[in-house]
């Protein structure tokens, strides 16, 4: 909860929809603006994933607590929704509050804060799913962390099993993008954010499984292991990434040729290419969000092994504070002078199943570095 109203106050002060007696006056030229929807655009993608994992956190233990109750899926649904109900209030008092109309800042704002509490309900209803998954497929439920109790380890087949129901989501996502394109309100989106990070989840805790059993790496190996996983991962995502980016090109040049076509058949076709790249594009994405989550995780081990190493010291919690400090400092400025501007300017945030967004194919290439990038920062942050 903490977070959660972090995240609207401290959006609301970067766009200037809420000014603080000790601000300045609020600039409103052009440049001006740019620069601020820049920045609300940066640190809502921090906060956003900061705040998804706290609440990761949060509603996993009491998962825990439940012995992997289903109960927990509406539970968490309806108290995340009344959440947003609520923040949604708030930001139309505070918008038509003063001259009774939505400047371009507050648009932004409230955008961006959508987007970020999109965000939060995808990563915690995908983690909690897939937590259930693998608590069908080995009898043990993991730990908020994604841990098998101890003493307990996933086999070859049960990790082949929740790999193999990650891809059958991933293929559901992919089919209802392409065949149900008229349901696009916010709860398909949802739906779209929990396929694509339960896909995410699946494959990871997959991959980490085998490779422990293997001896060559994964979570047993500490930090190691986890830096194994993750590059094994990155190396296998990459890979996929290239066959799909091909199959996107073809269907690019099928759409073209089927468009330029009178025939009102080959015009439908057309359209079906389109929404087809569209769903390719999302996978893409979502392979993207599997390599931040490799990496995020071997960061985590190692923050958590330098804290408890260095504990005698001083606090590991305060460790800890300390080197995400640092972290920040070395990569936020990168992610938000350079990497974000060149994203925006691409498209990057659009959403993959909207037809209407410009699909651009350097995109297709930048996004997996992109949002591996994005997710070691906020995750290594948080």
């Amino acid at each position: 909860m903490v977070w959660f109203l972090t995240l609207q106050t401290f959006l609301a002060s970067v766009s200037g929809a809420i000014t603080w007696p000790w601000s300045a006056q609020l600039d409103r030229s052009e440049e001006a603006d740019n620069k601020r929807a820049l920045d609300l655009k940066c640190w809502a993608v921090i906060l956003g994933h900061i705040t998804g994992f706290a609440f990761i956190s949060a509603w996993s233990q009491l998962h825990e607590h439940f012995d992997g109750s289903l109960i927990i899926f509406p539970l968490a649904y309806c108290v995340l929704r009344l959440l947003f109900k609520l923040a949604e209030k708030a930001r139309e008092v505070v918008i038509y509050g003063d001259d009774g109309e939505k400047d371009v800042m507050e648009e932004h704002w409230e955008e961006a804060t959508e987007e970020t509490e999109d965000d939060v309900m995808g990563l915690t209803m995908s983690y909690l799913l897939v937590q259930t998954i693998r608590f069908w497929a080995t009898g043990y439920m993991p730990d908020a962390e994604g841990n098998m109790p101890g003493g307990h380890t996933t086999s070859d087949l049960q990790a082949a099993l929740f790999m193999i129901v990650g891809i059958l989501i991933a293929a559901a996502s992919y089919m209802r993008t392409v065949y149900f394109p008229d349901w696009r309100d916010r709860n398909a989106m949802w739906l779209r954010l929990v396929c694509d990070f339960s896909f995410s989840w699946t494959i990871m805790f997959g991959i980490d499984a085998f490779l422990t059993n293997s001896g060559l790496g994964g979570a047993e190996f500490g930090v190691v292991g986890d830096v194994i996983t993750a590059c094994i991962v990155t190396v296998w995502a990459f890979a996929v990434v290239y066959f799909l980016d091909k199959k996107v090109d073809s269907a690019m040049h099928k759409e073209e040729e089927l468009a330029a076509s009178p025939n009102s058949r080959d015009q439908a076709k057309a359209k079906l290419q389109k929404r087809k790249r569209a769903a390719m594009r999302g996978t893409i994405l979502a392979l993207g969000v599997l390599i931040g989550f490799a990496w995020e995780k071997s960061f985590d081990t190692a923050v958590d092994d330098t804290a408890e190493k260095e504990s005698k010291i001083m606090p590991p919690s305060f460790i800890k504070v300390v080197l995400a400090m640092l972290l920040a400092t070395v990569v936020l400025p990168a992610w938000r002078w350079y990497i974000l501007p060149e994203v925006v300017r691409l498209g990057g945030f659009s959403d993959p199943a909207d037809e209407e967004a410009e699909d651009r194919r350097g995109l297709l290439r930048a996004s997996p570095s992109f949002i591996s990038a994005c997710n070691s920062l906020w995750l290594v942050c948080s």
